[in-house]
């Protein structure tokens, strides 16, 4: 378990620098120029998420079941996951309608993959992981919305179509081979 809270204080930590230290971010950026920063952010958020998974894989099977995985959980993981993995796809591609609508739709997709698997599992690991995911999605969220909004002048619909395509390509790969090939569980 001490793995999985490392790796997840490393991840998150890193992550959590604009919204809690932003001005000591900005020194760094200063200091060490933009490349080097961004280097080191994904060589230290790399080793968090390794410790994170590996720590996961590890903690789940002899958690601590905290709770009871409500009747309706793996319905709305359903519909939750989906739609979260949209999300994520269409953070990565130009401004379309759904940039314009959820302005941090990589931050509401990791809302929406969080609470489907906050849901549908209720051992302590889970609790950690996912529970550690929600907080920091929505403290990015709050952070991100107080600094204004991202303005989206022509929305590229392309973008939109792209990233449903392939959101629901990814969902299925999931469904049917990645998630029990990464982490051991079908969904189905």
């Amino acid at each position: 378990m001490w793995l999985l809270i490392l790796g997840l204080l490393v991840f998150l930590g890193i992550h959590c620098t604009r919204i809690f230290a932003s001005d000591w971010r900005e020194q760094r950026i200063a200091a060490m120029g933009d490349g080097a920063w961004k280097g080191l952010y994904s060589v230290v958020s790399l080793l968090g998420l390794v410790a994170m998974v590996y720590g996961y894989a590890t903690a789940q099977p002899s958690a601590a079941q905290i709770y009871d995985v409500p009747i309706w959980a793996t319905t709305y993981a359903y519909f939750a996951v989906p739609l979260g993995l949209i999300l994520f796809v269409a953070a990565n591609f130009p401004a379309g309608n759904i940039k314009r609508i959820f302005q941090h739709p990589m931050l509401w997709g990791t809302v929406l993959w969080s609470t489907a698997h906050l849901a549908a599992n209720g051992d302590l690991a889970s609790l950690l992981l996912f529970g550690g995911f929600l907080i920091w999605s929505v403290l990015n969220l709050v952070s991100c919305y107080s600094r204004g909004g991202i303005a989206v002048l022509r929305p590229a619909v392309w973008a939109d179509v792209v990233s449903i395509i392939l959101g629901i390509a990814v969902t299925f790969l999931f469904i049917v081979w990645a998630h029990e090939w990464l982490f051991g569980v079908r969904p189905v």
